[in-house]
C-alpha cells in the first residue's frame, strides 16, 4: 500500500510521523483521494485536507469544517468518528468499508484506509488516510435509506484493524 510506505518514510525513527514530515508532493497520485483530519475531543474531528475526488463524491468541499458540520446525526457519523479516535487512542492503522445512499449515484460503498499522525511524535492527535468509492452491488441498492433520512443508512460497516 503506497499510503503506509509513504507514512512509514515520513516518520523515520519515530513511532508516528508528525503533520510536518508528511510532504504530500512525493504522493501527487494520491492526493485526490487523500485526506489529513484533526482529531476534537473525543467526538469529533476536523477535516484539515480532502482531495478533490472526496469533494466530488460528497458533493461538498470539506477543507476546513468538522465531522459534525456535515453530518449532524446517523449511524455513518458515530462509526466513522469511533473509528478515527480509535486509531488515534491506540495508535492502530485501519480500515472501514461503509455504505451510504448517494443522492446522485445511487448506493457507494466507501473505504477509508487510515494511520496516526502524532505532532510530537508520541500522541496521535491527527489522522491521514486515503478513500476509494465504488458503486455498490445490485441487491444492496434496494435497501431503504437516502441522505435524507440517514437513520436508515444501510447494511455495510466493516472495520480491520492492525498494530503498527
Amino acid at each position: 500500500m503506497e499510503l503506509y510506505t509513504f507514512w512509514d518514510a515520513c516518520r523515520g525513527d519515530n513511532r508516528f510521523p508528525s503533520q510536518h514530515d508528511l510532504d504530500l508532493v512525493q504522493i501527487p497520485k494520491l492526493l485526490p483521494n487523500l485526506f489529513i483530519i484533526d482529531l476534537i475531543g473525543s467526538n469529533d474531528y476536523y477535516y484539515r485536507f480532502m482531495g478533490s475526488a472526496l469533494d466530488e463524491y460528497y458533493g461538498v468541499s470539506l477543507t476546513g469544517m468538522r465531522a459534525r458540520e456535515y453530518r449532524t446525526t446517523g449511524r455513518l457519523v458515530e462509526v466513522v468518528i469511533a473509528f478515527f479516535h480509535r486509531l488515534a487512542g491506540n495508535g492502530e492503522l485501519g480500515i472501514l468499508t461503509t455504505q451510504l445512499a448517494s443522492e446522485a449515484q445511487d448506493w457507494l460503498v466507501y473505504t477509508r484506509a487510515a494511520l496516526p499522525v502524532a505532532d510530537d511524535h508520541e500522541k496521535p492527535n491527527k489522522i491521514i488516510g486515503i478513500v476509494t468509492v465504488r458503486q455498490a452491488e445490485e441487491a444492496l441498492h434496494k435497501l431503504p435509506g437516502s441522505l435524507a433520512n440517514e437513520r436508515q443508512e444501510g447494511g455495510l460497516v466493516e472495520t480491520r484493524f492492525g498494530t503498527l
